[in-house]
């Protein structure tokens, strides 16, 4: 059975269980926001890209109002609780000044196979270690370890909506796992290029070939 939610349309995509912090302003999202406090409302986030609202969206709830301004803008906790396919979109919600539509929920999985997972991780290690990222990386056994690194691999926007599309966590692991191997070679030539240059002007302990 579908049901109707809000939707609060941005130019990111949001991953479930994905923490999100956003900055509010606009008259219909502060009553959006407001209907979350008092009637305890989810809303969703669906992609807007390539002048179109994606038709997979994240549901994401209220955690806390961080701070008020005194002209009604918000800053806002919230977490994102699972994902959906936007089956029809409505302009405006019966008497509010925000967007809604009517979703049908997916199921998504949420571990993948652990070889998969111990791969993915030792190259995101490696890539991080080139470009020196300070970002923990997951443990083995986290779930949606696939989302918890997403955002910090290098993809675009339309690389970030296909991973969301994708509801099996072996899927989405063996997408970043190809994604990184090709970030690699290019990042490995530059760390031996940097090291180059940092020899430059040091003493060099250097052997002559026997000729």
């Amino acid at each position: 059975m579908n049901e109707a939610i809000a939707l609060f349309p941005l130019q990111i995509v949001v991953f479930p269980d994905e923490q999100l912090n956003l900055h509010i302003f606009e008259p219909r999202y502060k009553q959006l926001i407001r209907d979350c406090v008092t009637k305890g409302i989810h809303f969703g986030i669906n992609a807007f890209m390539n002048q179109q609202l994606q038709p997979i969206g994240t549901e994401v709830k209220l955690v806390a109002i961080e701070k008020e301004y005194e002209n009604g803008e918000l800053d806002i906790r919230t977490r994102a609780v699972g994902a959906y396919r936007l089956e029809d979109y409505f302009p405006l919600m019966p008497g509010k000044l925000y967007a809604g539509g009517t979703i049908k929920r997916l199921s998504y999985d949420a571990a993948g196979q652990p070889h998969l997972v111990r791969q993915l991780l030792d190259l995101a290690e490696e890539l991080f270690g080139l470009y020196e990222v300070s970002k923990p990386l997951p443990e083995e056994d986290s779930a949606f370890l696939s989302y918890q690194l997403a955002h910090y691999l290098g993809l675009n926007l339309d690389q970030e909506y296909q991973l969301l599309c994708m509801e099996e966590e072996d899927d989405r692991l063996q997408y970043l796992i190809y994604h990184i191997q090709g970030l690699l070679p290019p990042a490995r030539d530059m760390k031996k290029m940097k090291d180059r240059i940092r020899l430059n002007g040091h003493f060099k302990h250097l052997v002559p070939p026997g000729v």
